[in-house]
């Protein structure tokens, strides 16, 4: 049954939108059809994954909420820029400064009209020619117009967040703001942990049941505490040296490089986790 996921966080940085291309690739390298729709309208990072003479060629998702482009003309096909057995396709927002305050500084019932704009497009990519099995939208960070709109179109909402006093408060009132009210299964995803707490099974308990006791994870039963990503310092490492060494300046995607890690073994637990469900 094609799934919606939306990957969401009360704040930036959290690392939302890596995890994004990661679980997508892992997907599709394990033969699904796959599909990413960039919404994070004010601050889009996924084209950093692509090559720019890719995203010269394709309209922008902005165009088809604001100038009804049709959104199978944005989409990319990825596929061979990850080895997949199965599809990979990206719809790409605009980084542009024009571009961002044209689509964000709209009213309330403009976005309203995007809601629908957005069932719309989720039917057709689970329709021919694309019979998507994952549509995995990236959406802005808190809580906005836009991304109240993704939230609701979601089967599942994965919400990224760090071991911060202040985003575990703002996750925990996003949560019970907002996607509880929505309806689907909400997969909370601590990220860049500190690799020695995760090995120390002591302190992940602990860590486990504050999170449980702060964000109401026992009362809800449609949410669920996953998988810790590490704060890895190769990952970092590995950013710097792809913007040193690539004169396109494209971010790598982790899960396809051959060197073992431990965020690369978590994404590929929570993609197994996801594909069983």
């Amino acid at each position: 049954m094609p799934r919606t996921i939306v990957t969401h966080s009360y704040k930036g940085g959290t690392g939302k939108t890596l995890f994004t291309m990661n679980l997508s690739t892992c997907l599709a390298q394990k033969g699904y059809r796959v599909v990413i729709l960039d919404m994070d309208l004010s601050a889009p990072s996924i084209h950093s994954f692509l090559p720019k003479y890719l995203l010269d060629d394709y309209p922008k998702i902005n165009e088809s909420l604001l100038q009804d482009v049709p959104i199978e003309k944005t989409l990319i096909d990825f596929s061979p820029f990850v080895n997949s057995t199965g599809k990979l396709w990206i719809g790409v927002s605009s980084n542009k400064t024009e571009d961002i305050l044209r689509t964000t500084r709209r009213n309330a019932n403009e976005f309203n009209q995007d809601a629908s704009k957005l069932f719309q497009w989720i039917s057709l990519l689970k329709s021919n020619p694309y019979n998507a099995d994952f549509i995995i939208i990236d959406t802005s960070p808190g809580i906005s117009f836009s991304s109240i709109n993704c939230v609701a179109t979601a089967d599942i909402a994965y919400v990224l967040f760090r071991l911060l006093k202040s985003d575990i408060t703002g996750t925990g009132e996003m949560l019970e703001g907002l996607h509880s009210k929505m309806g689907c299964e909400i997969r909370l995803v601590p990220n860049q942990v500190p690799e020695n707490y995760i090995k120390d099974q002591k302190i992940q308990s602990k860590i486990r049941r504050i999170l449980s006791d702060s964000l109401g994870i026992e009362s809800n039963p449609d949410m669920i505490l996953d998988r810790m990503l590490v704060q890895e310092p190769l990952i970092t490492q590995n950013e710097i040296d792809k913007i040193l060494s690539n004169k396109d300046g494209t971010r790598e995607i982790h899960i396809t490089n051959p060197t073992d890690s431990r965020f690369k073994e978590t994404i590929l637990q929570i993609c197994n986790a996801l594909k069983d469900s």
